[in-house]
C-alpha cells in the first residue's frame, strides 16, 4: 500500500498542487501494481488511523514506538506519521 499524508509544504500538499497529470500518474502506478493508495491530511492522520485501524491513539502510539525500536534511528515525527499512513494503507491486506 501507499500512504500519503501531509499539508502545505509536504509531498501530499505539492502533489495536490500539481497538475492533475502527476496525481493521475501516481494513481495509475499504484493501480497497476495492485497497491492501495490513501491520502490523508496531516491534521487528521491520528483520527483517521484510530477509525481505520480500530485502536485508540495511545495503543497506536505504542505500536509505532515498538516499530521504531526495531527499525532504529532516525525515528522522529515524520517517520512515525509515515508508519501510521502505511498501516492505514495496508489495513485489510494480507
Amino acid at each position: 500500500g501507499v500512504g500519503l499524508f501531509g499539508g502545505r509544504g509536504t509531498v501530499l500538499g505539492s502533489l495536490l498542487g500539481q497538475t492533475s497529470h502527476t496525481l493521475h500518474a501516481l494513481v495509475r502506478a499504484t493501480d497497476a501494481n495492485g497497491l492501495r493508495l490513501v491520502a490523508i491530511p496531516e491534521k487528521l492522520l491520528t483520527k483517521h488511523a484510530e477509525s481505520a485501524l480500530g485502536s485508540p491513539a495511545s495503543r497506536l502510539a505504542k505500536t509505532v514506538m515498538t516499530l521504531g525500536k526495531s527499525v532504529g534511528p532516525p525515528w522522529g515525527k515524520d517517520q512515525k506519521d509515515a508508519a501510521l499512513a502505511a498501516m492505514i494503507a495496508l489495513q485489510g491486506r494480507r
